[in-house]
């Protein structure tokens, strides 16, 4: 454990005999896969977490993310075009991936001309390295539109997606339902399943936050390698607006 590569790491994994496991607890290694049995090889997957635990790692990046909302100063740029909601993980207590700072717009008009010069004011910041725009429409065939932000933070790289819809359509008030009802129902030991399966997944694979949350509240999902499979058997994209 003195090793750099050790040292440097954020987990480490080591394949044990089952001889060898009580040696491995006792180093503070533990099995992330229930039960702890062993593999094709004959090994059972042990990992150490380097770092204090996935809560803390949520709390950090939360406390980032809203820092990041405040830096570019998102609420005052829109606030002349509409109504700003921070929605998603964020809005829950989930956040932990990079890519899930969401911000929702609600105003009178969908008009680009206002839009792009909010765009332009958030551009002008140097830790902004790039736009992306969207135009989309909801299951109802309204329209809406998405701006995806990319930003340079502490050597991060960190996605902001802004998300604007008119006034009066079907998606008006569908964020701020969806944060309401998870806060209702999530308890802290679904919170603490839900960041331990987003820490295990890669940071840059786009699943919504809205997804682990379906799996784990509704169907019951507990482990990363449930949530995999779960993950293969089920239409993730078209989940991002779900709520119980």
């Amino acid at each position: 454990e003195a090793d750099e590569f050790f040292v440097r790491a954020d987990r480490v994994e080591v394949p044990s005999t089952i001889t060898a496991f009580p040696f491995f607890e006792r180093m503070g290694y533990s099995t992330f896969r229930e039960p702890a049995k062993p593999n094709a090889s004959g090994f059972i997957v042990m990992e150490k977490i380097l770092i204090p635990d996935w809560e803390a790692l949520a709390q950090l990046r939360q406390q980032k993310a809203h820092a990041l909302i405040r830096q570019l100063e998102i609420a005052e740029a829109w606030s002349a075009v509409g109504k700003v909601h921070v929605t998603g993980a964020l809005a829950t207590g989930l956040l932990l991936h990079r890519h899930e700072i969401e911000v929702c717009i609600v105003s009178k008009e969908l008009e680009i001309a206002g839009s792009m010069a909010v765009i332009g004011r958030l551009l002008g910041d140097p830790s902004v390295r790039s736009m992306e725009f969207r135009s989309c429409c909801s299951a109802m065939q309204e329209p809406y539109f998405e701006f995806h932000l990319t930003v340079a933070e502490d050597q991060e790289e960190w996605t902001i997606v802004m998300r604007q819809i008119r006034c009066g359509t079907s998606l008006d008030g569908l964020a701020e339902t969806q944060t309401r009802r998870l806060c209702k129902v999530l308890t802290p030991e679904m919170c603490r399943t839900i960041l331990k399966l987003k820490f295990f997944m890669p940071d840059d694979t786009p699943i919504h936050n809205a997804a682990y949350c379906r799996a784990v509240i509704r169907d019951g999902i507990s482990s990363f390698e449930d949530f995999q499979v779960w993950c293969q058997i089920n239409f993730i994209s078209d989940m991002q607006f779900w709520y119980p």
